[in-house]
């Protein structure tokens, strides 16, 4: 017998195994993409988190006095005025005199805490992150 085409049944076993293939690719694209986004979701919330961090230390190296409102909100006075940080609406607040800028969006940050750890020397809490940070310019 001459053959020079497929059988109907060839056809359908290639078919068949093209679609296990394709299908079992597609599900490990699918959890690839799953586990990036999750890692980028962690990424830009760190990132937040040190933005927080970079920005309130600067202000705390660079203070001449500081009054601890509450754990979770400090004033501090620089050469150029008062500066107030907190929290307010799940966002972190900068408010220097009239202005209030805000350094998150709400459920970025969870929260923000402030702790005297010598007279020099504060803890900054932002979520799970705590680092102390020492003012030059306190006596």
């Amino acid at each position: 017998m001459n053959k020079k085409a497929f059988s109907l049944i060839e056809l359908i076993i290639v078919i068949s195994l093209l679609g296990l293939v394709l299908s079992s690719s597609l599900f490990f694209w699918g959890a690839h993409l799953k586990t990036y986004r999750h890692l980028e979701d962690k990424l830009a919330k760190e990132q937040i988190t040190e933005r927080i961090f970079l920005l309130i230390s600067k202000d705390i190296k660079n203070c001449l006095e500081y009054k601890l409102v509450s754990p979770s909100e400090i004033n501090l006075r620089l050469k150029s005025g008062w500066i107030t940080y907190g929290i307010k609406d799940q966002k972190i607040k900068r408010k220097s005199g009239e202005r209030t800028d805000y350094l998150s969006m709400p459920d970025e940050v969870s929260s923000i805490g402030f702790k005297i750890i010598d007279p020099k020397v504060i803890e900054l809490e932002v979520g799970k992150e705590s680092q102390s940070i020492c003012s030059r310019n306190l006596l």
